[in-house]
């Protein structure tokens, strides 16, 4: 159920209790379950649930082209349009998600952790961001961006390969309402624990995301601007 938090505890046998939308969904509980069920039988089981994965904090340094959101990003830039999402990014970098699990590992057995931090921005904040940078990327509504935009794309838009799932659902554009209608994750036990130990999530700012546009710029992921307005 979407008004119900997702609790930081091993997964219910019922499957009804989720939003499990996808195939990628279900896969998740199913290998949640499994890893439930060793637990019961007395192995030393951890569950870390991350949200999404971003560069490293410092260099932005990453491996873009296995990244969705960010291949997501850069077919955007590619088309200059986006679909107008009413969602929020909430970005946990590689370096921080990494630090949470090792120390987490090492004190605790037996729980689910949920990595995820309370520093999000708004899509249309991010885009935003893009076009300070010297990118000219206009939000449109969902169904005109699919329509006159994403129908019309090949092979190098880095929106391609996902062309699948874009077009599957009983419209166009439902993939896109399952960003916006994600149920609320429970962090309390993992926050405590976290503070406990003195580590904290960085500030997701227009800093950061700058950094990460200068890695994915200089590795050749992401073409420069015309005019670059970085500062």
């Amino acid at each position: 159920n979407k008004d119900e938090p997702l609790l930081e505890a091993f997964p219910m046998a019922d499957p009804s209790h989720y939003l499990l939308n996808s195939g990628y969904e279900q896969t998740k509980w199913v290998s949640e379950c499994l890893l439930a069920e060793a637990h019961r039988r007395g192995f030393s089981v951890n569950i870390f649930r991350l949200g999404w994965i971003g560069p490293q904090s410092k260099t932005g340094i990453c491996s873009p082209n296995n990244n969705h959101f960010l291949l997501f990003m850069k077919g955007c830039i590619q088309l200059d349009s986006a679909p107008n999402r009413n969602n929020y990014i909430e970005i946990v970098p590689v370096d921080i998600a990494s630090k949470i699990i090792v120390n987490l590992s090492l004190i605790h057995t037996g729980q689910v952790f949920h990595i995820s931090s309370n520093s999000v921005i708004a899509w249309a904040k991010l885009i935003d961001w893009i076009n300070e940078a010297g990118y000219q990327v206009k939000l449109v509504p969902p169904v005109t961006w699919h329509q006159k935009y994403l129908t019309h794309i090949d092979k190098n838009n880095a929106l391609y390969p996902f062309l699948p799932l874009y077009n599957a659902g009983d419209t166009p554009v439902d993939w896109l309402s399952l960003y916006e209608n994600l149920p609320k994750i429970e962090t309390q036990h993992t926050s405590a624990i976290l503070k406990s130990l003195g580590i904290s999530y960085p500030c997701f700012s227009k800093g950061t995301f700058f950094t990460y546009l200068h890695y994915l710029q200089n590795s050749g992921f992401l073409k420069e601007p015309t005019t670059s307005n970085f500062n």
